[in-house]
C-alpha cells in the first residue's frame, strides 16, 4: 500500500495555485459521508447467476471487445451546447501514460455490456473500496436503460484496459483479467425517469456493480491492491480530475484520458413525464471526452486525501463540458445495498 501512496503523491499537480489530483485515491478505509440525506426506497438491483457470469466471460472475445457501438447504452452525450448559458470553460482531455497497470489508474477500467436494445457497448468505471472487496462504481445508465428499459446483460469489467496490447495475449489488453458482473444496482429515480435526452433524472445517474471472483478464486480489490474511497455529500467547491475511456469520435475507446477542472453547480433542464423532478444540483466541469467515458470517476483532494466524488453522467462534446451527479444519501444507499447483497448473490433475481 505504501507504493500506491507514493505513486499518488507523484500525480498531484499544481493548477492555478490549487491542488489537482490523479486517480490514486488509495487510502482505502471505506466510504465517507458528512451530512444526512433523505432516505429513499430501497434501490433496485439485478443478480446474475453463476451460469450467466460464465457466459459473459466467454461472450466477450477479443474481437467483440473491438466491435462496440460508441452510442450503445450511453445516452448522455450530445452535440451542440448545454441549455445553461454559462457552462464551464472547455478542457481538452489528456491521455494517461501507459502502462496503466503500473500506476494508480489501474483501478479505472472499461465496462462492456449488451444493452437493453441488444447492442454491444462500453462505459468507464472505477474500483471502489468496500468491505466485500469486489465493488465498482459507474453511471446508472451504464447498467440500466432507464424509463421503459431493462437491465443490461453480459456485463464484464476490465481494469487497466489497454487495447493497444496484443489481442492474442489477454495479459496485454487485460493485465488484471476480465471480471464478470454478478450484481448491478442503480437509483430508483434513474430506473423510473431516466431518458435518452437531457432531463432532471440525470441528478440520480449513478450506479455500481459487484464482480464475481476470478477463476482463481480471487477478489478484484485483492488483485489490484487498491480501490477508491467514496466521499458522499462532498463539498461543492472542488477541483477535480475526471477519468474515462471515450469511444465516440474522435476517440476509439483504446486509451484512458483525464481532464482537470474546477466544478460548478448545474441543474439539468427538461421535465420527465410532465414534471421537474427537482433533484440535487449536479456537478459540471470542462472536459471534452465523448461517449464511452460515462461512468468514469471524478477525484478530488479533500483534507489531504483523495476521494471519488462523482462520475461522468452526460456531456456536450462540442462545448467541451461534462456533468456528473452529486453523490448524496441516495448514492450511499446504492453502495450499501451492494455491500449487503454481495455475499448472497448466487441465483438470478
Amino acid at each position: 500500500m505504501k507504493t500506491w501512496a507514493s505513486m499518488l503523491l507523484a500525480l498531484v499537480l499544481a493548477v492555478t495555485g490549487a491542488t489537482m489530483v490523479g486517480a490514486g485515491a488509495l487510502r482505502l478505509l471505506g466510504s465517507r459521508t458528512t451530512a444526512p440525506g433523505t432516505v429513499s426506497e430501497t434501490p433496485p438491483g439485478r443478480t446474475f447467476s453463476p451460469d450467466e457470469t460464465e457466459r459473459s466471460l466467454d461472450y466477450w472475445s477479443p474481437e467483440r471487445l473491438q466491435e462496440t457501438d460508441a452510442d450503445a447504452g450511453d445516452p448522455g452525450f450530445w452535440a451542440g451546447r448545454p441549455l445553461d448559458e454559462r457552462p464551464p470553460e472547455p478542457v481538452t482531455p489528456t491521455a494517461v501514460q501507459r502502462p496503466y497497470e503500473s500506476r494508480p489508474e489501474a483501478i479505472i477500467g472499461r465496462l462492456f455490456f449488451v444493452d437493453d436494445k441488444g447492442r454491444r457497448g462500453s462505459c468507464s468505471a472505477t474500483v471502489v473500496d468496500s468491505p466485500t472487496r469486489n465493488m465498482v462504481w459507474t453511471a446508472g445508465h451504464c447498467v440500466h436503460g432507464g424509463r421503459g428499459g431493462t437491465w443490461f446483460r453480459d456485463m464484464v469489467f476490465i481494469p487497466a484496459y489497454n487495447s493497444g496490447g496484443d489481442l492474442r495475449d489477454q495479459r496485454a489488453f487485460a493485465p488484471y483479467g476480465k471480471w464478470a458482473v454478478e450484481f448491478a444496482g442503480t437509483s430508483n429515480m434513474w430506473i423510473k425517469y431516466g431518458a435518452h435526452k437531457e432531463n432532471s433524472a440525470y441528478s440520480w445517474d449513478y450506479g455500481a456493480f459487484t464482480v464475481a471472483p476470478n477463476r482463481a478464486g480471487q477478489r478484484l480489490q485483492d488483485v489490484l491492491g487498491a480501490g477508491a474511497r467514496i466521499y458522499f455529500n462532498p463539498p461543492r467547491d472542488l477541483l477535480v480530475s475526471s477519468f474515462g475511456y471515450p469511444a465516440g469520435a474522435p476517440y476509439r475507446g483504446d486509451t484512458l484520458y483525464r481532464c482537470d477542472s474546477r466544478v460548478s453547480n448545474y441543474r439539468p433542464r427538461g421535465s420527465v413525464a410532465g414534471q421537474d423532478l427537482n433533484g440535487p444540483p449536479m456537478f459540471w466541469i470542462g472536459c471534452g471526452m465523448t461517449s464511452g467515458s460515462s461512468g468514469g470517476g471524478w477525484f478530488a483532494n479533500i483534507g489531504g486525501q483523495v476521494y471519488l466524488v462523482s462520475n461522468t453522467s452526460m456531456g456536450w462534446h462540442d462545448a467541451g463540458v461534462q456533468a456528473g451527479p452529486y453523490l448524496d444519501q441516495g448514492a450511499r444507499e446504492v453502495f450499501e445495498k451492494l455491500v449487503r447483497t454481495s455475499e448472497h448473490v448466487r441465483s438470478p433475481a
